[in-house]
């Protein structure tokens, strides 16, 4: 008999006769290792005797690590049981069952002994599925050493997460319960009645949810073909740790026959967007997804946006030293306040205080005061029915119109030319 024994495994045999005389032999013979003998047994020999009317004996506790005892079944029939606490002792040894009577045998085996070891460590563990809050794992079982009985397997952020096991047949299971845009460190081992194999780990990053809202605002030029694009974005807390976002902006309608934008990538929460051509774009739809630190991109919030008609019209700029005068003129024919954010850098209105007209009506000016000489300043005016100059508050239509105006000594009147701003910064 071949058998794959573990650590503190033993193995029993049983021998059972039939016999009518008065006295049972039970014999076990071993051809070798078996270091006692029962008294008038040859070496070698474990005897066990019932005479008639006699109770069954045991074998002397002087044989060690053998022990064996006959049972009367029923009858005339008996069972004997050898058990062999240390089998790797006896490798190679021969075992046998007699009936001492009449000296047959009843059946012989020949001890094949192979004691476990620890498994090899899985390999090529990887992730195969990544979700905003789960991940299945795969790996492959060792090529080398003895079989799994089961996998351990660990998932640790920091501290540990969770531990789980399955069967040694398996190859692959998913883990949920996870926070999304989280990293996470899972670790498997193999064991076995032996011991544990050195574990295998891979790092991975759950996907982030999407944003929770995204704000758009399109900002026209004067002559209202090209237009550019603000968003702001909010996410949810634990998504994008390290927050960077994919942007996409793309036309909504098949009729449209330009594609508005291409994609962005940004770690700030805004993306201020330069002179998109809207000739024949009527709307647009903004996709903002979270992007974990291996590139993966999580599910997008998105948002569709139509090119608004233009409000608010500006007029020349009288500008002298560090002042200027901007006329502002609402195409509605209604009556609106004017609020001008202006910046020595571009984006500019994203945020902060501005510059506001002191009254409404069909048209107003605004007034800019303590500016720099000598200084570029890239603004933006937007119609506004609030008595606020908040850069970032609400406006009517959704519109800003994109200016520039350069202070000096000497009165200079902005540009009505098309031509688009400085090239848009690496984050707003």
């Amino acid at each position: 008999m071949r058998t794959l024994l573990c650590p503190g495994d033993i193995i029993t045999y049983t021998c059972t006769i039939s016999s009518g005389f008065d006295s049972i032999i039970i014999r076990w013979t071993g051809s070798s290792g078996f270091q006692c003998s029962t008294p008038g047994a040859p070496a070698n020999t474990i005897q066990l005797t019932q005479a008639a009317n006699s109770s069954l004996n045991t074998l002397p506790g002087s044989c060690g690590s053998l022990f064996a005892v006959m049972t009367n079944i029923s009858g005339t029939c008996y069972t004997s049981v050898l058990t062999i606490p240390t089998p790797q002792y006896f490798n190679g040894t021969n075992v046998t069952c007699r009936d001492g009577i009449i000296n047959a045998i009843v059946g012989s085996d020949t001890l094949n002994i192979q004691l476990a070891s620890s498994p090899g460590a899985p390999s090529g563990l990887q992730t195969t599925s990544l979700c905003i809050n789960s991940l299945t794992i795969q790996w492959t079982p060792a090529s080398s050493g003895f079989n799994a009985s089961s996998y351990n397997i660990s998932v640790t952020s920091g501290t540990t997460v969770g531990t789980w096991s399955v069967a040694g047949d398996t190859t692959m299971t998913t883990i949920g319960d996870l926070i999304d845009g989280t990293n996470y460190t899972v670790s498997v081992t193999a064991t076995n009645c032996a011991g544990s194999s050195n574990s295998s780990s891979v790092s991975v990053q759950t996907l982030p949810c999407a944003p929770v809202s995204v704000s758009v605002t399109t900002v026209l030029y004067q002559n209202n073909s090209v237009y550019d694009v603000e968003l702001f974005w909010t996410h949810r807390q634990q998504s994008c740790s390290v927050p960077q976002y994919t942007v996409m902006v793309t036309s909504a309608t098949s009729t449209d026959t330009y594609m508005v934008a291409d994609t962005y990538y940004t770690s700030s929460s805004c993306l201020y967007i330069l002179g998109m051509s809207g000739a024949n774009v009527s709307s647009y739809n903004v996709s903002v997804a979270c992007r974990n630190t291996q590139n993966q991109t999580g599910q997008p919030y998105v948002a569709m946006q139509s090119v608004p008609t233009p409000v608010l019209q500006v007029g020349q700029s009288n500008v002298s030293g560090n002042t200027a005068t901007i006329p502002c003129t609402f195409l509605d024919g209604s009556s609106h306040y004017c609020v001008v954010c202006c910046s020595p850098s571009v984006p500019v209105g994203l945020a902060g205080s501005g510059y506001l007209s002191s009254t409404s009506g069909p048209s107003v000016t605004v007034s800019l005061q303590g500016l720099t000489s000598g200084q570029m300043y890239y603004c933006k005016a937007a119609a506004t029915n609030t008595n606020s100059n908040n850069c970032a508050g609400p406006v009517v239509g959704g519109v800003k119109v994109f200016f520039n105006i350069m202070t000096s000594s000497v009165p200079i009147t902005s540009s009505s030319s098309t031509s688009p701003p400085p090239p848009t910064p690496p984050s707003c």
